[in-house]
């Protein structure tokens, strides 16, 4: 296990510049400077790790001590529903800097320097103690965290379990850092449900409740789950992918069929999230809780079929994405779009909750494949898509100057155009923006849209370009081992996927009344948007926009010749050989 006394330096320098810098000037200088600094920061501002508290909203009310592996993040997050959270470490630097970025956040904490077998705070001190910990860890601190409950406190537990603790999940490539373990036969066999349980009953905790949480090979606890929801162990572990447990882990879902069969899926799952009270009545918490960078959504299962969808921010400061996407899907119901989702806001303790209707059909990405053929199919599925969407919505068209243009691009940096004779002016009209508009966002059914969902990024009356170029610039990312690669690959050297795009981008200008000229000025559009909303709202980029902004800009000439080509392209029925 890396301990916390190695980062203490980086913990320093990080609490310094936020002394000393705006959050976003000192996330990115930490970044720069910092050796593993990417790292560091994600303890503390990636939200979706800790998305586990959402089924917690009682528990967590209330005097709430967090404690154990690197508490920081997790009281941050606490502090916008629990009456007060006191953070405890035995690291005065990662105290330091979990106040800073607490400041930031505008989240009210104490913190208090100790370990967890001493735990220097009054007995009956707290409503809720969350701890994170090994079973060893656990064994020694046990008597000390139920001697600081109140008499009707809970415990809440995160852990190892038995595949972990046995470095298994380390074969199935699902382990993202390095892992606190206790490397020992005695805690990987004492690391299952009923181990744990029986720990739990010898300490009075009389009831307790058991959530698995799943980590892919791209997301740590990407899904959490009622270990008794038969349900969702079925819909997660089923025949299908719909839960995106691919690749390597197609082994782990075997093992875990395996084991359901022989009635040991529940003492084996990775980790484990305990609800330990010493009575009560046990809580039902149906659904399958699923992470997302600014959101978490919880489906709700009933015999393998989702029957509603419920979108959770992360935070307090992530909330406004579920606003925003209320707004837009009103109105677009209002103007009779089809595959709007029918959806209502609700209030919850972590701000306001998505509740949306059940979606029919599989995500366009499920037909997605790196090949011309694929690109040509899927794409016109979702262009013919948004060319309905903008005819139906569009605004007044209005002719600008590129400099007018520019001026209302989100980076207000020059534009891509013709390098020899650009226009002088470009005509476009205000059309409902998307802003996330890809393959996993969009269902099909047959050859035609069913629903496109989250819409939290998008805007009524935006550039109409952004969405056809992001679903391109997306699709390119997809096709290359990097953003770059798959660039080059679709817009500048192979001639097969260039007259595929060519062919695409006539297919919307043509069915819109735009000029190319008007697409290739405002084809960066679909990045440059990206960069200011989520610095707005989380401070750091989630991904690399700017370097991918700067590489489009770079192909300026390559981008002109693929996008300016005959608007009257189309793909031939045989595509020509690959160069």
């Amino acid at each position: 296990m890396r301990s916390a006394r190695s980062d203490e330096a980086r913990y320093r320098r990080l609490a310094d510049l936020l002394a000393r810098l705006n959050p976003a000037d000192a996330f990115d200088e930490f970044v720069r400077t910092s050796d593993r600094g990417d790292e560091i920061l994600k303890r503390f501002l990636q939200t979706r790790t800790a998305c586990w508290r959402l089924l917690l909203p009682e528990e967590l009310r209330g005097r709430c001590l967090v404690c154990g592996f690197r508490p920081g993040q997790t009281g941050i997050l606490l502090s916008a529903i629990a009456d007060s959270v006191t953070v405890l470490s035995g690291s005065e630097p990662e105290l330091g800097a979990t106040r800073a970025i607490a400041s930031v956040e505008h989240a009210q904490i104490e913190t208090v320097r100790g370990s967890l077998d001493t735990l220097p705070v009054e007995p009956n001190s707290f409503n809720t103690v969350v701890v994170t910990a090994t079973r060893s860890e656990l064994n020694a601190a046990i008597e000390a965290l139920d001697a600081v409950l109140d008499r009707d406190g809970t415990l809440v537990v995160l852990t190892n379990g038995l595949p972990r603790e046995a470095k298994l999940t380390d074969l199935l490539g699902i382990e993202l850092e390095p892992v606190a373990r206790d490397e020992t036969l005695t805690s990987a066999l004492g690391s299952t449900k009923r181990a744990f349980r029986q720990l739990f009953a010898r300490s009075g905790f009389d009831e307790c409740e058991t959530f698995a949480r799943l980590s892919s090979a791209r997301r740590k606890n990407e899904w959490v789950f009622d270990v008794s929801d038969r349900d969702v162990v079925e819909w997660v572990f089923g025949a299908n992918d719909k839960a995106g447990i691919t690749g390597p882990l197609r082994l782990g879902k075997a093992l875990a069929r395996l084991s359901a069969g022989l009635g040991l899926l529940d003492q084996c799952y990775p980790e484990y999230l305990f609800v330990a009270k010493r009575s009560g009545t046990p809580v039902t918490r149906d659904g399958l809780l699923m992470s997302g960078r600014n959101r978490s959504t919880l489906l709700a299962i009933e015999e393998g079929t989702i029957t509603e969808a419920v979108k959770l921010p992360n935070s307090t400061r992530q909330s406004v994405f579920n606003a925003n996407e209320a707004v837009i899907t009103a109105r677009l119901r209002d103007d009779s779009v089809t595959g709007i989702s029918q959806t209502r806001l609700e209030p919850s303790p972590f701000g306001p909750q998505l509740v949306e209707e059940p979606i029919n059909g599989t995500t366009l990405k499920h037909r997605m494949e790196p090949t011309p053929e694929a690109l040509h199919r899927t794409g016109s599925i979702a262009i013919d898509w948004l060319v309905g969407l903008q005819k139906a919505c569009r605004g007044k068209r209005v002719r600008l100057s590129h400099a007018e243009l520019a001026a209302r691009s989100s980076s207000g940096d020059r534009l891509l155009s013709s390098p020899d004779s650009p226009p002088d002016h470009l005509d476009l009209f205000p059309a409902p923006v998307h802003g996330d508009f890809f393959g996993s966002n969009v269902y099909v059914e047959s050859e035609r849209v069913t629903r496109v969902i989250d819409w939290e990024r998008g805007e009524l009356d935006g550039n109409p370009i952004i969405d056809p170029a992001f679903f391109l610039l997306q699709y390119a990312d997809y096709v290359g081992e990097t953003f770059c690669d798959g660039f080059r690959t679709m817009f500048v050297d192979d001639r097969r996927y260039r007259a595929v795009v060519s062919s695409l981008v006539g297919r919307y200008c043509d069915g819109v009344g735009l000029s190319r000229d008007a697409f290739l000025a405002c084809f960066p559009e679909a990045y440059a948007r990206r960069p200011p909303i989520a610095k707005g709202i989380n401070w750091r980029l989630d991904i690399d926009w700017i370097d991918r902004l700067r590489y489009i800009r770079s192909h300026a000439p390559a981008l002109e010749r693929t996008i300016g080509e005959d608007p009257h392209a189309r793909v031939p029925s045989s595509l020509p050989p690959k160069q």
